[in-house]
């Protein structure tokens, strides 16, 4: 898997975890997903008061 914005070639071991959606119809749906330690920063949400 690429890394996004990474510039260093390496191997890097990613933890797997099945997780269960459960549909409109109360079906489980399992769904296989990495877990990464950091996907990437926060965004800062900040107000913004503009004066008329």
């Amino acid at each position: 898997m690429a890394a996004f914005g990474d510039k260093k070639d390496r191997i890097l071991h990613l933890e797997t975890a099945t997780i269960d959606v459960i549909s409109d119809r109360k079906e489980r749906i399992p769904i296989n997903v990495l877990i990464v330690p950091t996907i990437a920063i926060p965004i800062s949400t900040r107000l913004q008061h503009t004066a008329a």
